[in-house]
């Protein structure tokens, strides 16, 4: 299987390489069909306070739930190479934000944080999810996960941070979203394709493998939305663009339910001594720090990333 995937991955590369934008925007849209199909997760929607979410599902409404939360910009795509390893034991939802992925991008929606926790737990209620889950989020979206085991303690069976957004660490980063969003600019919104390479320095430490033409078919889809992504960022940060106007450490100390925190070592985006502030917040029950990774260890380190998360969802039953 995996072989004839890979020959089916260089096919393609050939065929497409030189295609028009919209053929590889349609090539990486079946890809990630397949994947979503090989993971046994099925595309869905919810209409949730009039707007439609997105999100991928398995359905087995048998086994314990694992909700996962995109960070900015992101998408339910994210948690593809993770998923797999838990689709089997767990019923996996990874949700679309509203304004990311295939869900509603009003201009003029709520994006702010609170806003975004509580959409989960209504879509929760509406998928008929009465056991509490163990929600992950990535960056943004552990900011969001946060929020939301602060709001729903009772729908809350673990919470595990992922290089989380939200903590009052500043870096050269941070002070360049802060100088660029002043200038109506974001580094982590693309403007076009050719800021690919830029934007995977950015978000990885080890170097993206997938087939090029692949990669610049996800950096075009998201271009149509930098309005959007703007107004996301306009909502969660304050009016100078140099904190959360929701920051985590609100909510840590009100979390009662078991905590882990996995961490990329070589996140230029939030560095990994945010974690050590966490722990000034918040009790974990275990901390991982991953060697040669950066922003998004479900996409670089999946193999571990999907370890320690079944490991801890084991202990918290």
């Amino acid at each position: 299987m995996k072989s004839a995937f890979k020959l089916g991955l260089l096919y393609m590369y050939g065929a497409f390489g030189m295609a028009r934008t919209e053929q590889k925007i349609a090539v990486y849209e079946g890809m990630i069909s397949l994947a979503a199909r090989l993971a046994r997760l099925l595309v869905c929607t919810a209409q949730v306070e009039g707007q439609t979410m997105a999100y991928f599902d398995n359905q087995r409404a048998d086994q314990p739930v694992v909700l996962f939360v995109h960070g900015f910009t992101g998408d339910k795509e994210n948690w593809l190479m993770v998923a797999p390893k838990l689709t089997r034991d767990y019923r996996v939802i990874a949700v679309d934000l509203l304004g990311h992925g295939a869900s509603d991008k009003p201009l003029g929606g709520d994006y702010a944080v609170t806003a975004q926790a509580r959409r989960l737990g209504v879509l929760l209620n509406q998928l008929g999810i009465v056991q509490p889950v163990h929600v992950v989020g990535n960056s943004m979206g552990g900011l969001i996960a946060g929020y939301f085991a602060a709001l729903f303690p009772e729908m809350t069976q673990t919470v595990t941070f992922i290089d989380s957004a939200g903590m009052p660490v500043h870096n050269a980063f941070s002070e360049q979203v802060r100088v660029d969003m002043m200038a109506g600019r974001c580094a982590l919104v693309a403007e076009k394709i050719e800021d690919l390479d830029r934007l995977e320095a950015l978000v990885s430490y080890k170097k993206v493998r997938a087939p090029r033409f692949l990669r610049e078919a996800l950096i075009a889809r998201k271009i149509p939305n930098r309005a959007v992504y703007f107004n996301v960022l306009k909502a969660i940060t304050n009016e100078d663009f140099d904190d959360f106007r929701e920051p985590l450490v609100d909510v840590l100390p009100k979390i009662t339910a078991p905590v882990l925190i996995l961490w990329g070592k070589e996140d230029c985006i939030v560095s990994v001594d945010a974690v050590d502030v966490m722990l000034q917040y918040v009790h974990a029950q275990k901390v991982v720090v991953y060697e040669q990774v950066g922003h998004v260890p479900m996409i670089e380190a999946p193999h571990e990333t999907a370890r320690d998360l079944k490991a801890f969802f084991e202990n918290n039953l």
